[in-house]
């Protein structure tokens, strides 16, 4: 026989030497020892040894006493892991001079089973015992992520989904940034409407003036500080024009990992609500050419609103599709005047009579002076016209300066002076 089972002794508890030594009975029924493997020749196994694992770290040390063929040096040792009883995959390499080893990322509570590798110069290979461990380590957030970020009356929203497989986390901290670079932590406390999400709410923001980043920043009970993914609220503006136009300008809206679908604008008067259009993603300007309703002749606020309508890929499918909301930029149209530049006594539009918006009847002024400041007509009547005579006498052609003074809609006094010419 040139081969041998050792059943007696356990590698796991210790390093076991070997050596072989020939007998023969021909003279002694005892048997007599006859030649033995050298010191220089002998076998040493490897005994592998694994410290306690850290649960901060999710390490843990492995020392091991060197294997011993002969004469012969270990080229290398790999160190191979295995995890739930499934194959072994080599986790990192070592000299062959060398007895440990850090294991690192140690997977949280599942079984991992260890063992090394000697590699030999003649291309064959040997391994030490097994050891396995199930770690109770810190596992960290791998699949949290902020999933919708909008703002409803007001008030910023952010919905973080947690990673429920990580480690509950020691603290849960919501931090802002006004230009997404630097953050600062926030004092938020969020709620839980389900186990999977944390919902925060941040009142009382100038969402009308500029856009806000989030993050949130975990920490562990090793405390280590896992941050989330960021996001980025919309905003929207509005740039009045003349001749009752607007540009509605938005900005913002940052989700990673989404499928973005489009931009809606809505248009609020009131409790009525219409949308007027939809943007694609590189859109950020609706030319408004209709702002208020002056057939209205009401003070009511016009208002706008954009939504992002969009899928978030981190969710599993089907996916839902979210909607994230902007603030609400509203404006208000003004009392004013209406007046032509000429009329003509003689022609179609024979009287000189301002159009007036948004004003109240009572507290109306209405005067025309001549180029020397002489009264030439002045009445209290909003629906009271110049038909362009003096004291029952034609007018010349020239120009006349007015001066229009009325109480608006909202019970502030307005005035407005200017000149209309009249013409023959």
């Amino acid at each position: 026989s040139t081969s041998y089972v050792d059943i007696v002794n356990d590698p796991s508890q210790f390093a076991i030497r070997y050596k072989i030594r020939a007998l023969e009975y021909c003279e002694d029924v005892a048997g007599l020892q006859g030649s033995i493997t050298p010191d220089s020749a002998d076998h040493r196994t490897t005994l592998l040894q694994v410290g306690a694992a850290d649960k901060c770290t999710q390490t843990a040390n492995l020392s091991w006493q060197m294997y011993k063929i002969g004469s012969a040096q270990v080229v290398s040792y790999d160190i191979e892991q295995s995890i739930n009883r499934g194959a072994f995959t080599t986790v990192g390499t070592q000299p062959g001079t060398s007895q440990s080893f850090l294991l690192q990322n140690i997977p949280f509570r599942d079984t991992i089973c260890i063992r090394v590798k000697a590699n030999l110069p003649n291309g064959t290979f040997a391994y030490s015992n097994e050891r396995c461990l199930s770690a109770d380590v810190i596992k960290r957030p791998e699949n949290d992520y902020i999933r919708n970020i909008t703002v409803e009356h007001g008030d910023i929203i952010i919905e973080y989904h947690k990673d429920t497989t990580a480690a509950p986390a020691r603290t849960v901290i919501l931090q802002r940034s006004n230009d997404g670079i630097i953050f600062s932590p926030t004092l938020t406390v969020p709620t839980e409407p389900d186990p999977n999400t944390y919902l925060f709410t941040e009142p009382n923001l100038s969402v009308q003036n500029q856009t806000f980043t989030y993050r949130v920043n975990l920490l562990d009970s090793c405390f280590i500080t896992h941050t989330s993914d960021t996001a980025t609220t919309i905003r929207v503006g509005i740039k009045v024009k003349s001749n009752n136009k607007a540009d509605i300008i938005w900005a913002g809206f940052e989700i990673n990992n989404i499928t973005f679908d489009h931009f809606l604008v809505e248009k609020i008067i009131g409790t009525d609500t219409s949308a007027v259009g939809t943007f694609n993603r590189n859109q950020t300007t609706y030319a408004e050419t209709a702002l208020f309703d002056y057939t209205a002749d009401s003070l009511q606020e016009t208002c706008y609103r954009i939504t992002a309508f969009f899928e978030n890929n981190n969710d599993v499918a089907p996916r839902e599709t979210l909607k994230s909301h902007s603030n609400i930029v509203c404006v208000q149209p003004t009392p004013k005047v209406y007046v032509p530049q000429a009329f003509v006594p003689t022609g179609h539009n024979n009287t000189f009579k301002p159009f007036l918006l948004y004003a109240k009847a009572d507290a109306y002024d209405f005067r025309i002076y001549d180029r020397w400041y002489q009264l030439m007509f002045a009445t209290n009547d909003i629906n009271e016209s110049w038909d362009g005579t003096f004291k029952g006498v034609n007018a010349p052609l020239d120009g006349y300066i007015y001066i229009i003074k009325f109480k608006g809609k909202d019970d502030k006094d307005y005035t407005q002076t200017g000149t209309v010419m009249l013409l023959k």
